[in-house]
Protein backbone atom coordinates (compact mmCIF):
# COMPACT_ATOMS: atom_id res chain seq x y z
CA UNK A 1 0.00 0.00 0.00
CA UNK A 2 1.51 3.51 -1.14
CA UNK A 3 1.78 6.45 1.16
CA UNK A 4 -1.79 8.12 2.97
CA UNK A 5 -1.78 11.86 3.03
CA UNK A 6 -3.77 14.53 5.67
CA UNK A 7 -4.32 17.60 4.77
CA UNK A 8 -2.90 19.97 7.94
CA UNK A 9 -3.36 24.15 8.21
CA UNK A 10 -1.17 24.65 11.60
CA UNK A 11 0.50 27.31 13.04
CA UNK A 12 0.52 27.02 16.62
CA UNK A 13 2.38 24.04 18.81
CA UNK A 14 5.31 23.60 15.97
CA UNK A 15 6.07 21.34 18.58
CA UNK A 16 3.46 18.56 18.62
CA UNK A 17 2.39 18.94 14.97
CA UNK A 18 6.68 17.72 13.91
CA UNK A 19 5.95 14.72 16.61
CA UNK A 20 2.82 13.98 14.44
CA UNK A 21 4.88 14.25 11.32
CA UNK A 22 7.01 11.97 12.34
CA UNK A 23 4.99 9.43 14.00
CA UNK A 24 2.59 9.18 10.98
CA UNK A 25 5.01 8.97 8.59
CA UNK A 26 6.44 5.78 10.28
CA UNK A 27 2.77 4.48 9.89
CA UNK A 28 2.92 5.29 5.90
CA UNK A 29 0.81 8.86 6.63
CA UNK A 30 2.36 11.89 5.18
CA UNK A 31 0.86 15.44 6.37
CA UNK A 32 1.17 17.75 3.75
CA UNK A 33 0.44 21.89 4.41
CA UNK A 34 -2.29 22.63 2.12
CA UNK A 35 -2.60 26.81 2.94
CA UNK A 36 -1.24 29.70 4.10
CA UNK A 37 -1.65 33.63 3.71
CA UNK A 38 -5.62 33.12 3.99
CA UNK A 39 -6.35 30.34 1.08
CA UNK A 40 -6.35 27.22 1.33
CA UNK A 41 -4.51 25.73 -2.08
CA UNK A 42 -7.28 23.44 -3.82
CA UNK A 43 -5.18 21.98 -6.38
CA UNK A 44 -3.17 20.03 -3.16
CA UNK A 45 -6.14 18.60 -2.36
CA UNK A 46 -6.67 16.70 -5.68
CA UNK A 47 -3.25 15.91 -6.74
CA UNK A 48 -2.36 14.15 -2.98
CA UNK A 49 -5.61 12.49 -3.06
CA UNK A 50 -5.98 13.83 0.70
CA UNK A 51 -8.48 11.62 2.76
CA UNK A 52 -8.33 13.55 6.36
CA UNK A 53 -8.03 17.72 7.44
CA UNK A 54 -6.02 18.77 10.21
CA UNK A 55 -6.64 21.90 11.31
CA UNK A 56 -4.47 23.76 14.36
CA UNK A 57 -4.90 27.42 13.78
CA UNK A 58 -4.63 30.15 16.05
CA UNK A 59 -7.09 33.15 16.09
CA UNK A 60 -6.76 35.17 13.24
CA UNK A 61 -8.84 37.59 10.80
CA UNK A 62 -7.76 35.55 7.84
CA UNK A 63 -9.02 32.26 9.13
CA UNK A 64 -12.98 32.68 7.67
CA UNK A 65 -11.63 32.25 4.06
CA UNK A 66 -9.30 29.27 4.96
CA UNK A 67 -12.82 27.90 6.86
CA UNK A 68 -14.44 28.72 3.76
CA UNK A 69 -12.56 26.99 2.04
CA UNK A 70 -12.66 23.76 3.59
CA UNK A 71 -16.10 23.61 3.53
CA UNK A 72 -16.27 23.13 0.01
CA UNK A 73 -14.11 20.43 0.08
CA UNK A 74 -16.73 17.90 2.00
CA UNK A 75 -13.17 16.01 3.20
CA UNK A 76 -13.59 14.53 6.93
CA UNK A 77 -11.68 16.92 9.20
CA UNK A 78 -10.50 15.49 12.82
CA UNK A 79 -12.61 18.10 14.50
CA UNK A 80 -15.77 19.35 12.77
CA UNK A 81 -14.56 22.54 11.11
CA UNK A 82 -17.82 24.40 12.97
CA UNK A 83 -16.31 23.41 15.95
CA UNK A 84 -12.54 24.48 14.75
CA UNK A 85 -14.55 28.14 13.77
CA UNK A 86 -16.11 28.27 17.03
CA UNK A 87 -12.85 27.21 19.61
CA UNK A 88 -11.27 30.98 17.35
CA UNK A 89 -13.65 33.13 20.29
CA UNK A 90 -14.09 32.69 23.76
CA UNK A 91 -17.64 34.35 23.16
CA UNK A 92 -18.97 31.87 20.83
CA UNK A 93 -17.25 28.96 22.76
CA UNK A 94 -19.66 30.12 26.17
CA UNK A 95 -22.59 30.62 23.86
CA UNK A 96 -22.73 27.27 22.31
CA UNK A 97 -21.82 25.68 25.48
CA UNK A 98 -24.66 27.27 27.23
CA UNK A 99 -26.66 26.60 23.98
CA UNK A 100 -25.89 23.04 24.04
CA UNK A 101 -25.08 22.23 27.54
CA UNK A 102 -27.55 23.91 30.12
CA UNK A 103 -27.31 21.43 32.45
CA UNK A 104 -23.55 22.20 32.98
CA UNK A 105 -21.88 24.59 34.72
CA UNK A 106 -19.66 27.61 33.33
CA UNK A 107 -18.95 30.89 34.46
CA UNK A 108 -21.42 33.51 33.57
CA UNK A 109 -20.57 35.36 30.51
CA UNK A 110 -21.20 38.83 29.40
CA UNK A 111 -22.25 39.72 25.52
CA UNK A 112 -23.32 43.42 26.56
CA UNK A 113 -21.52 46.60 28.28
CA UNK A 114 -24.93 47.82 30.01
CA UNK A 115 -24.52 44.17 31.81
CA UNK A 116 -20.83 44.70 32.89
CA UNK A 117 -21.99 47.74 34.09
CA UNK A 118 -24.71 46.41 36.36
CA UNK A 119 -22.32 43.33 37.77
CA UNK A 120 -19.46 45.51 38.78
CA UNK A 121 -22.45 47.88 40.60
CA UNK A 122 -23.29 45.00 42.46
CA UNK A 123 -19.78 44.42 43.44
CA UNK A 124 -18.88 41.75 40.71
CA UNK A 125 -15.37 41.40 39.99
CA UNK A 126 -15.29 40.47 36.31
CA UNK A 127 -12.73 39.08 33.76
CA UNK A 128 -11.81 40.92 30.73
CA UNK A 129 -9.68 39.19 27.62
CA UNK A 130 -9.44 39.54 24.57
CA UNK A 131 -11.96 37.67 22.60
CA UNK A 132 -9.90 35.45 20.96
CA UNK A 133 -8.79 31.60 21.61
CA UNK A 134 -5.51 30.04 21.02
CA UNK A 135 -3.41 32.90 21.52
CA UNK A 136 -0.33 33.62 23.63
CA UNK A 137 -1.98 34.46 27.27
CA UNK A 138 0.05 37.98 27.48
CA UNK A 139 -1.70 38.53 24.01
CA UNK A 140 -5.61 37.74 25.23
CA UNK A 141 -5.46 38.71 29.37
CA UNK A 142 -5.95 41.97 29.95
CA UNK A 143 -6.68 42.16 33.67
CA UNK A 144 -9.68 42.00 36.44
CA UNK A 145 -12.64 44.47 36.65
CA UNK A 146 -13.79 46.25 39.70
CA UNK A 147 -14.55 49.25 38.89
CA UNK A 148 -16.11 51.40 36.37
CA UNK A 149 -13.46 53.65 35.77
CA UNK A 150 -10.78 50.65 34.89
CA UNK A 151 -13.57 49.54 32.47
CA UNK A 152 -13.72 52.60 30.76
CA UNK A 153 -9.89 53.04 30.70
CA UNK A 154 -10.46 49.94 28.65
CA UNK A 155 -12.47 50.60 26.31
CA UNK A 156 -10.79 54.19 25.31
CA UNK A 157 -8.31 51.30 23.42
CA UNK A 158 -10.16 48.29 23.19
CA UNK A 159 -13.51 48.05 21.00
CA UNK A 160 -16.23 46.30 23.26
CA UNK A 161 -16.79 43.80 20.00
CA UNK A 162 -13.12 42.21 20.37
CA UNK A 163 -13.77 41.83 24.34
CA UNK A 164 -14.53 38.96 26.10
CA UNK A 165 -16.31 39.58 29.84
CA UNK A 166 -16.82 36.89 32.49
CA UNK A 167 -17.03 36.33 35.95
CA UNK A 168 -14.41 35.58 37.81
CA UNK A 169 -15.24 33.20 40.40
CA UNK A 170 -11.56 34.06 42.95
CA UNK A 171 -8.25 32.30 43.18
CA UNK A 172 -8.29 29.13 43.05
CA UNK A 173 -5.30 26.69 44.20
CA UNK A 174 -5.84 23.99 41.67
CA UNK A 175 -7.53 23.40 38.49
CA UNK A 176 -8.25 20.74 36.35
CA UNK A 177 -6.90 20.48 32.80
CA UNK A 178 -8.57 17.00 30.80
CA UNK A 179 -7.46 15.74 27.34
CA UNK A 180 -9.62 13.63 24.72
CA UNK A 181 -8.23 11.61 22.36
CA UNK A 182 -11.83 10.19 20.91
CA UNK A 183 -13.11 7.94 23.64
CA UNK A 184 -9.90 8.13 26.26
CA UNK A 185 -9.74 10.87 28.37
CA UNK A 186 -6.53 12.11 30.54
CA UNK A 187 -6.33 14.72 33.07
CA UNK A 188 -3.91 17.17 34.57
CA UNK A 189 -4.33 18.73 38.06
CA UNK A 190 -2.49 21.89 38.08
CA UNK A 191 -1.46 22.74 41.86
CA UNK A 192 -1.26 26.70 42.51
CA UNK A 193 -0.18 29.33 43.21
CA UNK A 194 -2.74 29.96 40.39
CA UNK A 195 -2.81 33.66 38.60
CA UNK A 196 -6.64 33.54 38.68
CA UNK A 197 -7.60 31.13 35.36
CA UNK A 198 -4.31 30.69 34.66
CA UNK A 199 -1.28 28.90 36.11
CA UNK A 200 2.06 30.67 36.56
CA UNK A 201 5.28 29.54 36.44
CA UNK A 202 5.80 28.37 39.89
CA UNK A 203 2.89 25.64 39.89
CA UNK A 204 2.74 21.43 39.76
CA UNK A 205 1.23 19.17 37.31
CA UNK A 206 0.21 15.29 38.01
CA UNK A 207 -1.56 12.77 35.63
CA UNK A 208 -4.28 11.77 37.12
CA UNK A 209 -7.50 9.67 36.52
CA UNK A 210 -10.79 11.16 36.61
CA UNK A 211 -14.16 9.36 38.07
CA UNK A 212 -16.30 7.39 35.27
CA UNK A 213 -19.05 10.24 35.81
CA UNK A 214 -16.38 13.82 34.88
CA UNK A 215 -15.41 11.77 32.18
CA UNK A 216 -19.01 11.22 30.87
CA UNK A 217 -19.25 14.66 30.97
CA UNK A 218 -16.00 15.39 29.41
CA UNK A 219 -16.90 13.12 26.79
CA UNK A 220 -20.67 14.92 26.09
CA UNK A 221 -18.92 17.92 25.84
CA UNK A 222 -17.13 16.76 22.61
CA UNK A 223 -19.55 15.30 21.24
CA UNK A 224 -21.74 18.67 21.19
CA UNK A 225 -19.16 20.43 19.89
CA UNK A 226 -18.83 18.12 17.34
CA UNK A 227 -14.74 16.74 18.19
CA UNK A 228 -12.55 13.72 18.50
CA UNK A 229 -9.40 15.37 20.46
CA UNK A 230 -9.41 17.89 22.39
CA UNK A 231 -9.12 19.93 25.58
CA UNK A 232 -11.62 20.99 28.60
CA UNK A 233 -10.22 23.11 31.60
CA UNK A 234 -12.39 23.00 34.77
CA UNK A 235 -12.92 23.31 38.96
CA UNK A 236 -14.24 20.60 40.66
CA UNK A 237 -15.52 21.66 43.76
CA UNK A 238 -19.03 20.28 45.93
CA UNK A 239 -19.14 17.25 43.32
CA UNK A 240 -19.93 19.44 40.47
CA UNK A 241 -17.03 20.94 37.80
CA UNK A 242 -17.50 24.30 36.71
CA UNK A 243 -16.13 24.59 32.80
CA UNK A 244 -13.85 27.47 32.20
CA UNK A 245 -12.42 26.62 29.24
CA UNK A 246 -12.57 24.49 26.12
CA UNK A 247 -9.91 24.04 23.00
CA UNK A 248 -9.94 22.41 20.15
CA UNK A 249 -6.37 20.45 19.39
CA UNK A 250 -4.61 21.57 22.39
CA UNK A 251 -0.87 20.91 23.25
CA UNK A 252 -1.42 17.84 25.27
CA UNK A 253 1.95 18.72 27.24
CA UNK A 254 2.25 16.54 29.94
CA UNK A 255 0.49 13.68 28.69
CA UNK A 256 2.79 10.92 28.43
CA UNK A 257 2.52 9.30 25.09
CA UNK A 258 0.08 11.86 23.32
CA UNK A 259 1.59 11.92 20.20
CA UNK A 260 1.71 8.38 19.47
CA UNK A 261 -1.94 8.01 20.87
CA UNK A 262 -3.30 10.29 18.64
CA UNK A 263 -1.57 9.17 15.15
CA UNK A 264 -3.05 5.73 16.45
CA UNK A 265 -6.53 6.81 16.68
CA UNK A 266 -5.74 8.52 12.70
CA UNK A 267 -5.11 5.61 11.62
CA UNK A 268 -8.11 3.39 13.38
CA UNK A 269 -10.77 5.67 12.47
CA UNK A 270 -9.60 7.15 8.86
CA UNK A 271 -7.03 4.58 7.43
Amino acid sequence: MGLRYIGVLANRDPELMMGLRGSLGHRGVKMVDIGSNGAVDLTLLSSYNIELLLPKITTSSINKNLLKDLKKTNLQCLNALEAVDICQSRRRIFQHFGEKLPHLKAPKCFAEISDVHKEIKKGTTIWVRQDAHNIPKEERVIGLLGSLKYLNDILKENSPEELFFQEYLGEKSEVYKAYVIGAKVFCLKVTGPLDGLEPSMKHSTKVIELPADIQKIIREIGEEFQMNVYGVDFFHSGGEIIVIDINDFPSFRGIPNAVEMICEFIRENYF
